[in-house]
């Protein structure tokens, strides 16, 4: 497996629907995954450290994991669908068992930037986007609606 971590959201030119950018550990490849709206506000909440006065549903779904003594171990981006879509699961354990829950890739991402759980996706994965085309390049002012939420994290923090 291969260590992911968000580099932006952008708006698809044609549907106008959001896409999350994740890049490869080295950054030199990147994997975009279309989302949903609701999805992509709840990335960029966290991420931009919003914290609206009634918890959102992925908030409530980290506070039972949390309450309740599950820790999330991982997100996985593991295969890639005919119609290119994304095959995703939690890993998650409580004591010594570990669990494994199919999960859509967009939901993933949402609860793994809540819990700082690592994102990792198959090589199977990275390969079907080997290049960098210039939609990914932050310089490019063709792309103005490209937001670049540099999440690199060291220490756990955002830098």
């Amino acid at each position: 497996m291969i260590n992911l971590k968000i580099k932006g959201i952008a708006l698809d030119q044609k549907t106008r629907m959001p896409i999350v950018i994740l890049k490869t550990a080295g950054g030199d490849r990147f994997i975009p995954i279309r989302i949903g709206p609701f999805e992509a506000s709840a990335i960029i909440i966290r991420m931009e450290e919003v914290f609206p006065p009634r918890p959102l549903t992925h908030d409530v779904l980290t506070n039972f994991l949390n309450n309740h003594g599950f820790k999330v171990e991982r997100l996985e981006i593991y295969d890639l669908a005919p119609d290119k879509s994304y095959f995703a699961r939690l890993v998650y354990k409580k004591g010594f068992k570990r669990h494994y829950m199919e999960i859509r890739p967009s939901d993933g991402l949402a609860l793994a930037v809540r819990l700082d759980a690592p994102i990792v996706a198959s090589e199977k994965v990275v390969s079907e986007h080997p290049d960098c085309p210039c939609f990914y390049q932050e310089e490019d002012p063709a792309y103005s609606e490209i937001m670049f939420l540099d999440m690199e994290r060291e220490h756990g923090y955002m830098m």
